[in-house]
């Protein structure tokens, strides 16, 4: 099959992503979508008859609907100015201060405050003071702080004059603060921050700055990685009967909801979720086509993600590692040992663009980071149990894991020493050349056509970053 018999939905994506970038108009924006859909459609189609033609104006069509939809929301951001009480739903440093996300039934507020006077997540709040609207971008300044907070649906600025406890909320919020407290006082430093990371999608400083120097930071935020290690353990367990899949799914959007619920784990989720579904009906489906489908659905509901750092990462890789171990090949290991450089060839320009360098490290680090954490952090919650319910002897028991953690440390800085290379239009051209190649084996495209949307998408990524 090819591209837009099997995977539809990924044309779509990529009509609704450079629709959003080119117009800030929603109909302008749906216009320009659906015109891209038929130019890719073109591009990928060697052939035509009527059903092709059929399925080319259908997704031109739905991506104009998207982009239309997803641009028409962007326009309809209002903070809310009669709010007067809500919950903290995320908690984080911010410089010198500490911002809060305080969400009440009319919307989510940020409010930026002293250490002193933030409250944890899940506590109930009621306050006086006024609500602004976010704050625009400044002149120079290359981070967008109103992208950001709207991408965490957040609408309005709280600036407030007093802030009054009101109760604890008891749900995933406050479970979440108790759990922070849990790991932070009974854990050692190691498995403390780890723990942190993959069970709440909290960064401890100390191990960010050494995994940014191995190219590995992406161990640190909750990603499909973490997801579809949770998804795995929950399916191994022997469970009986024909809802398994339930079950699985069950757990799955628990921990979800406990890490966080990212972009990027949204992501994962949605698609492990699809994969189940085929499982339990008999039906599978393209895994392309799901990595493009659920990413569609998060755009739908909340659109600023698309500028969002994380999300683009997660959308990007996924559709790498999922074109590329569905190719047909005879010597599996050759897919396996191309997957992690692949990856690093792939997310390099988004990374260097948002923090200037990418180490190559990463290159290296990640073939084997990621099978040695799909180890470590199961037998890392297992050992720290002990330590978390109050037993005695826990903390000899997460010595264990703590040591293991040390271990991977020592390994990971021996190739610490390798270059750093900074952002540049060659480092785009690859990384396009690469996702178009793998995309183009994987559905059968001919290299004259793939060259020329590997052309257009290195364009449109250099065009994005400056």
């Amino acid at each position: 099959m090819d591209l837009l018999a099997e995977a539809p939905s990924l044309v779509i994506l990529a009509a609704t992503c450079i629709s959003a970038v080119l117009w800030g108009s929603s109909i302008l924006s749906g216009a320009v979508a659906g015109l891209i859909s038929l130019g890719i459609s073109s591009v990928v189609c060697a052939k035509w008859d009527r059903g092709r033609l059929v399925v080319a104006l259908s997704v031109a069509l739905l991506s104009l609907s998207i982009s239309w939809w997803c641009s028409a929301r962007m326009g309809m951001v209002s903070p809310p100015l009669g709010m007067a009480s809500g919950e903290v739903v995320l908690e984080r440093s911010w410089g010198k201060r500490v911002a809060m996300v305080i969400k009440g039934d009319q919307g989510a507020v940020v409010a930026k405050v002293s250490p002193e006077r933030s409250f944890l997540e899940g506590t109930k709040l009621e306050w006086t003071g006024r609500i602004e609207p976010l704050m625009e971008p400044r002149d120079g300044n290359p981070f967008d702080e109103r992208l950001y907070w709207l991408a965490r649906g957040v609408t309005g600025v709280l600036v407030p004059k007093e802030m009054v406890y009101r109760g604890d909320g008891g749900g995933i919020h406050y479970l979440r603060s108790v759990l922070r407290e849990r790991i932070q006082s009974s854990l050692p430093p190691l498995t403390r921050g780890y723990l942190l990371a993959a069970l709440l999608g909290d960064r401890d400083p100390e191990l960010v700055e050494p995994h940014s120097r191995w190219g590995t930071a992406h161990l640190l935020a909750v990603s499909g990685f973490h997801v579809g290690l949770v998804a795995l353990l929950a399916w191994a367990f022997p469970w009986r009967g024909r809802w398994k899949w339930i079950i699985v799914s069950a757990f799955m959007w628990m921990y979800v909801l406990l890490a966080g619920a990212a972009a990027s784990a949204l992501r994962a989720a949605l698609m492990v979720q699809v994969a189940l579904w085929g499982l339990a009906f008999g039906r599978r489906s393209s895994v392309v086509n799901s990595v493009a489908v659920a990413s569609l659905a998060l755009l739908m509901y909340r659109p600023w993600w698309f500028w969002d750092l994380g999300w683009r990462l997660s959308v990007v890789s996924a559709l790498a590692i999922s074109a590329l171990m569905t190719v047909k090949v005879k010597r599996r290991w050759i897919t396996v040992l191309c997957a992690s450089p692949l990856l690093w060839t792939v997310t390099a320009p988004m990374i260097s663009g948002a923090f200037k360098t990418v180490p190559l490290a990463g290159a290296v680090l990640n073939t084997v980071a990621l099978p040695a954490f799909s180890v470590l952090l199961p037998l890392a919650v297992l050992f720290s149990l002990p330590s978390l319910m109050g037993l005695p002897g826990g903390g000899l028991v997460a010595v264990v894991p703590e040591g293991a953690f040390a271990l991977w440390g020592y390994g990971a800085s021996m190739v610490e020493g390798l270059p750093v290379l900074r952002w540049s239009p060659w480092m785009v051209t690859l990384s396009c050349v690469s996702l178009g190649a793998i995309l183009s084996i994987r559905f059968r495209v001919s290299p004259v056509r793939a060259g020329v949307l590997a052309l257009i998408l290195a364009l449109f990524v250099a065009y994005f970053y400056n």
